[in-house]
């Protein structure tokens, strides 16, 4: 089966299916099933940054297998409208670029270790078989604000999920050439989340006050 590596804690949100994008600056011919493989490098305070605990999650492992349905190029228009998607808070990196598209993600019962390589490589089918011989299912089912990136339990664990908007103290102003604004907003558990603005276009027959009006403010975990 051919894998692909990406680093830490990204390689995890992807297997979750919290990332359904991966930015690359190449682009292969293959489509179909796609392990996720773990790099060895550990970035301790990126990935607490990001809301996850560097020290529960697995590196130089396959995590899961997700499906490689597309890699569509990109440009900076198309990157920015791609977001919510690769979940980047980066500037458009510049051509080559191009998105690589996942969906199906089936997370492996335990991360098998295998040593990574750039580009796509091979690891031998018995290594993912236990997820191959599995149908595809939905992805899982989005951290909750204030839960983090954490594996287990605690209070609320197995409760019904939901998203609650994040709250700033000063909005942004309205910029119709660059719609979203990101916000790191640090939680009470010591972490940090991403927020996400988005300024919504008024009917065009309102003609009162600004053509802008300000949208929701949404928490989503990059």
């Amino acid at each position: 089966m051919k894998a692909l590596s990406v680093r830490q804690p990204r390689a995890e949100q992807i297997v979750r299916g919290l990332k359904t994008m991966d930015v690359r600056s190449w682009r292969v011919n293959y489509r179909g099933p796609l392990a996720i493989h773990a790099g060895g490098v550990r970035r301790p305070e990126r990935i607490q940054a990001l809301g996850f605990d560097p020290d529960r999650l697995a590196y130089g492992a396959i995590l899961g297998v997700v499906e490689l349905t597309e890699i569509v190029p990109l440009d900076e228009e198309t990157y920015e409208a791609a977001r919510a998607e690769h979940l980047s808070e980066a500037p458009f990196p510049g051509v080559p670029c191009f998105g690589w598209r996942f969906a199906d993600p089936r997370p492996l019962p335990r991360p098998a270790p295998v040593r990574g390589t750039m580009n796509l490589f091979n690891v031998p089918d018995e290594v993912v078989g236990e997820v191959l011989r599995s149908e595809p299912g939905p992805p899982p089912p989005p951290t909750p604000p204030g839960g983090g990136g954490r594996r287990g339990g605690g209070e609320g664990a197995g409760s019904k999920q939901q998203h609650l908007p994040y709250l700033v103290d000063e909005q942004p102003a309205p910029d119709p050439v660059r719609p979203f604004v990101l916000y790191t907003l640090p939680e009470d558990t010591g972490g940090y989340r991403v927020a996400l603005y988005q300024w919504l276009q008024r009917d065009e027959g309102n003609t009162n006050g600004s053509p802008l009006a300000p949208g929701a403010l949404w928490g989503i975990e990059l």
